[in-house]
C-alpha cells in the first residue's frame, strides 16, 4: 500500500499518536471489565451484583475473556473484505461504547422500579434467595417474591413490574458482552495493522512507531482499574461500566474527527485482493507445523496468566490484607500491578535480549518459552506460600500478590513478544494473517482453560490448583526443551528425522 506524506510530530506521522490516545480507552475498557466482571458478578444483590457462586463467576469470565480474543479473526476478516480497517474500528468503538452503556441497566432498572412503584427489588431479590442474570425467572420465584413483599407488609408484589426489571437486568447484561465482544474483535486487530500501514516497509521507524502504540495500551491498562475499578468497588459497579463507556466516547470523539486529516489513505478501502494466492510449498508447509507446534506451548503460559483477572481477583478480595496506614486498597488495584510492571520491565528485557546477542548468544524461542513458563511456575510457587499463610492466619500480607503480579509480568515478557515475532519471521506471507489469528486462539483456549481451573480450585482446594499449575508450566518448560530439534527442522522447512539427536 503507498503512504500518504503525513504530518510528521516528533519524527513520526502525526497518526500515531491519535491511534495512541485512541488505544488508551480500548485497553481502558477492556482492563475495566477484566477486573470489575467476576467481582460484580459475584457480590450479593444487595451490593448491587448478581449474587452468583464464584465459581459460575470464573466460567463466565473466561468464556468472556477467549470469545474477545476469537473475536479479532473474523473482525480482521470483515475488514479486509468488505468494511476497510478505519471503518472496522469507529464501528468497534461504538459497539464497545454501547456495551459499557447497556452494562449500566442492572444497576438502574431496579432503581427505576423502586421509586415509581415503591417496592425494593433488591432487598425482595435477596432475602428471597433468587439470584440475577437468568434468561427466564420461574414462577417458584415469583411466588416467593410474592410471599416475601407480604410478610413485610409491603402488599400485593407487582409481578409485571418486578419480573420486567429482572429479565431486563439479564437481557441487558448478556447484550452487553456481546456488543463489548463484538466491539473489540473489529477494533484489535485493525487497529494493530494500522500503526504498520503509518510507515513503509523499510522504515526505520517501524519498531519506535509500535512502541508508542504499546504503550498507549499499557497506559489505558494501568488506569482502567485506578478509576473505573475503584468507582465500581466504591460507588457501584454501573458506575465503573459506565466510566469505561464515557472513556470509549471520548476515543471515538477524537479518531472520528482526527483521522480524516491524520491519516489520509490509511485503511479507508477493503484490501483483499482476488487473485488466487499460491500453494504452499513443502518448506512451507513444515514452517506452518512449526509455528502452529510453538503456539500450542502458549496455551499453559495464557492458562496460569489469566487466574490474574479470575481466580486471583478472588483471593486478593478474600484473603489478602489490603490495609495500609488505615485505608484498604480497593481490590481491583491490584489489576495495575501488570501494566505497572510491563513499563518496568520492558526495558530490562529489551537491554537482556540486545546484551546477549552482542554476546554471541542468541536465545532459540524454545529457551525463551522455557524461561517464561518456568517464571510462570514459581509464580505459583509463591502462591502456594501465601495460601499456606492463609489456610494458617485467615490472610496473607499483600507483598506475596505484588510478587506474584510482577514474576507473571516477566514471564510475559518472555513469551508474549516472542510468540508474535516468530509468527511474524516464519509465517508463509499468503496465510500470515491466519497463523496470527492462531496465536490469538491460543490464548482464548488458555483463558477458557483458566477459568475452569478457577471454578474447580473453588470448589475443591485453591492450593491444589496453584500446584497443578506449577507442575502444568515446568512439564510444558522441559517439552519446549526437549523438542527443539523438532522445531529446529519444522522452522527451516526440513523434514523431522527420527531418531532425533537432543541437545
Amino acid at each position: 500500500m503507498k503512504v500518504t506524506n503525513h504530518r510528521q510530530v516528533l519524527g513520526h506521522p502525526a497518526g500515531i499518536f491519535l491511534i495512541f490516545s485512541t488505544e488508551i480507552w480500548e485497553r481502558f475498557s477492556y482492563y475495566g471489565m477484566r477486573g470489575l466482571l467476576v467481582l460484580f458478578l459475584s457480590s450479593a444483590t444487595l451490593e448491587g451484583g448478581f449474587g452468583w457462586t464464584a465459581g459460575r463467576a470464573l466460567e463466565v469470565y473466561a468464556a468472556y475473556t477467549a470469545i474477545v480474543y476469537i473475536a479479532p479473526i473474523i473482525g480482521g476478516y470483515i475488514a479486509d473484505r468488505w468494511l476497510g480497517r478505519r471503518r472496522a474500528v469507529i464501528l468497534g468503538s461504538m459497539l464497545m461504547m454501547a456495551g459499557h452503556f447497556t452494562m449500566v441497566i442492572p444497576g438502574i432498572a431496579p432503581a427505576l422500579v423502586e421509586w415509581s412503584t415503591g417496592y425494593p427489588v433488591y432487598a425482595v431479590l435477596h432475602e428471597s434467595g433468587i439470584v440475577l442474570g437468568e434468561m427466564s425467572i420461574s414462577p417458584a420465584a415469583v411466588t416467593a417474591m410474592a410471599d416475601y413483599s407480604l410478610a413485610q407488609g409491603w402488599g400485593p408484589l407487582n409481578e409485571g413490574a418486578v419480573t420486567a426489571t429482572y429479565l431486563a437486568m439479564a437481557w441487558a447484561f448478556f447484550l452487553a458482552l456481546f456488543l463489548i465482544i463484538a466491539g473489540s474483535g473489529f477494533f484489535k486487530p485493525n487497529m494493530a495493522i494500522m500503526v504498520g500501514e503509518l510507515y513503509v516497509i523499510t522504515d526505520p521507524r517501524r519498531d519506535a512507531g509500535y512502541t508508542v502504540y504499546y504503550m498507549g495500551a499499557n497506559i489505558g491498562a494501568f488506569a482502567a482499574n485506578l478509576v473505573a475499578g475503584t468507582i465500581g468497588e466504591v460507588y457501584g459497579w454501573h458506575y465503573g461500566f459506565s466510566v469505561a463507556g464515557l472513556g470509549m466516547a471520548i476515543g471515538l470523539a477524537t479518531f472520528l474527527y482526527y483521522s480524516p486529516k491524520l491519516m489520509e489513505g490509511i485503511g479507508e478501502r477493503p484490501v483483499y485482493q482476488r487473485a488466487q494466492r499460491p500453494p504452499l510449498t513443502p518448506d512451507e508447509r513444515l514452517r506452518v507445523l512449526g509455528i502452529l507446534l510453538m503456539s500450542m506451548f502458549t496455551i499453559v503460559f495464557w492458562m496460569g496468566f489469566e487466574q490474574g483477572g479470575g481466580l486471583l481477583n478472588l483471593v486478593v478480595r478474600d484473603s489478602v490484607d489490603r490495609e495500609i496506614v488505615g485505608f484498604e486498597v480497593p481490590v481491583t488495584w491490584f489489576q495495575s500491578l501488570n501494566p505497572m510492571f510491563i513499563f518496568l520491565f520492558a526495558p530490562l528485557f529489551v537491554a537482556l535480549w540486545g546484551l546477549l546477542a552482542r554476546r554471541g548468544i542468541d536465545l532459540h524461542p524454545t529457551r525463551k518459552y522455557a524461561i517464561s513458563l518456568s517464571l510462570m511456575a514459581a509464580s505459583f510457587g509463591l502462591l502456594t506460600l501465601a495460601y499456606a499463610e492463609i489456610e494458617r492466619t485467615g490472610s496473607c500480607s499483600a507483598w506475596w500478590l505484588v510478587g506474584v503480579f510482577a514474576v507473571q509480568t516477566a514471564a510475559e515478557l518472555a513469551i508474549s513478544p516472542v510468540s508474535k515475532a516468530l509468527v511474524s519471521r516464519y509465517a508463509p506471507k499468503q496465510i500470515a494473517s491466519p497463523l496470527m489469528g492462531a496465536e490469538f486462539l491460543c490464548y482464548a483456549i488458555g483463558a477458557w482453560l483458566a477459568g475452569q481451573v478457577g471454578a474447580w480450585a473453588l470448589d475443591t482446594d485453591p492450593s491444589k490448583a496453584f500446584i497443578f499449575l506449577l507442575l502444568a508450566s515446568l512439564a510444558t518448560a522441559a517439552l519446549c526443551l526437549l523438542l527443539r530439534p523438532v522445531v529446529d527442522r519444522l522452522l527451516e522447512g526440513r523434514a523431522v528425522a527420527w531418531p532425533l539427536r537432543f541437545k
